[in-house]
């Protein structure tokens, strides 16, 4: 169904493409957090988990076959999930991918957008190497997207944040949405 057609596509663009930044655009209830939390099963360290969810799409070597090749897999990858509310998205997506890679408690309030980015790409190219990779799921992004555009934040952070993404090997990073970003600006 519509996961596999989603699972495909997205691999298809990590393994045959220098693509790295995606968005799940849909409507409310429509499956992005589930294959979010789906695709974090199949990334998983765990290996029971990840044999779980291997399970539900085992008929389909098409679908195996590019998921491997897509997410090559050795111990696991780091799957950082950010919901995104109606507050600072900078700081906020900055301090939760600084936590999860760095172990640190870090308050990046103060910081400024550029400082944010700086830090996010040390940490990625810093990070702990026996992760396979990283995947940076950004859940109700349309919240930090609607917070920038009425605050008067700059949107420009989110193709810089990609641009990151793009640069750094093994990283991926993918933003859900209930209506087209263009929508939002």
């Amino acid at each position: 169904g519509t996961v596999r057609l989603t699972l495909n596509s997205l691999c298809s663009e990590v393994s045959g493409s220098a693509q790295r930044a995606f968005t799940l655009t849909g409507p409310y209830g429509s499956g992005k957090s589930t294959f979010a939390l789906f695709l974090d099963c199949l990334l998983s360290p765990d290996k029971r988990l990840r044999k779980r969810a291997f399970g539900k799409i085992k008929d389909c070597d098409q679908t195996v076959d590019c998921f491997n090749k897509a997410f090559p897999y050795k111990n696991g990858w780091g799957v950082v999930k950010h919901l995104c509310d109606l507050n600072a998205p900078v700081q906020a997506i900055a301090e939760t991918l600084l936590a999860a890679l760095t172990d640190e408690s870090v308050k990046t309030a103060s910081f400024s957008d550029a400082e944010c980015l700086q830090r996010i790409e040390e940490a990625l190219e810093h990070r702990d190497k026996s992760l396979d990779g990283i995947v940076l799921i950004v859940d109700e992004l349309g919240k930090a997207l609607d917070y920038q555009a009425t605050k008067g934040g700059d949107l420009h952070f989110f193709q810089s944040l990609a641009d990151i993404f793009q640069s750094v090997s093994n990283a991926v990073i993918i933003g859900t949405l209930h209506q087209s970003f263009a929508a939002y600006a």
